[in-house]
């Protein structure tokens, strides 16, 4: 709330971003933008983070890899996957893999990845941002499983994911679970069915 209060002051007093060199303005964003994505504003951060890259001197590449991240974490948890020319020019490996793993719903992966490469998250500042993304992985987790049953032939009904189904694949995935309890995929189920990530058809 205090960084919101100060950044709504300098915003009123302060001339317009126009007034000022263009170094000054893309470093204004770059701060305006990890502020923002602290206080969860991810799309007013993304477009802060967005300009700052833009606008950032070509010649800069440090400048804009230190842009990127903050702004690839903000756009992955806004459903918005970097495109690959852009990973091959600006290498993040630690991101790359964790792209993978959510793309392909593997949460034995996502939790691997993110374990792995914890000093780097957190020391750049996007670990919960980076932690957030597993309502994704479980997501295309569920999107497999549901594949799956279409192509089960020993399935009744091929519309119809069953718990049992889903938790058999959550304990492939190295989920802990106890035999009989549903309780952790209903709680799943609920928050993907909350955030609009899966549908419900009765």
């Amino acid at each position: 709330r205090n960084t919101s209060n100060l950044r709504a002051s300098i915003q009123g007093a302060a001339p317009p971003l126009e007034n000022f060199p263009k170094s000054q303005t893309v470093t204004y964003k770059f701060y305006v933008g990890r502020l923002l994505m602290m206080e969860e504003k991810y799309a007013e951060a993304e477009e802060a983070l967005d300009f700052a890259f833009k606008h950032c001197h070509i010649a800069a590449k440090r400048n804009k890899m230190r842009v990127l991240q903050f702004l690839i974490p903000v756009k992955l948890l806004l459903k918005k996957t970097p495109h690959p020319r852009l990973l091959q020019k600006y290498p993040f490996p630690q991101f790359q893999a964790v792209i993978q793993a959510v793309r392909k719903g593997d949460l034995k992966a996502y939790n691997r990845e993110l374990e792995r490469h914890e000093d780097f998250f957190v020391q750049t500042g996007v670990f919960l941002v980076m932690e957030k993304l597993k309502k994704f992985v479980y997501r295309n987790l569920v999107k497999k499983v549901l594949n799956y049953v279409k192509t089960d032939d020993s399935q009744p009904n091929k519309s119809r994911v069953y718990l049992t189904t889903l938790k058999a694949a959550l304990k492939l995935n190295g989920v802990k679970m106890e035999e009989g309890d549903y309780d952790e995929i209903e709680c799943i189920l609920a928050n993907l069915i909350y955030e609009g990530l899966v549908k419900v058809y009765q």
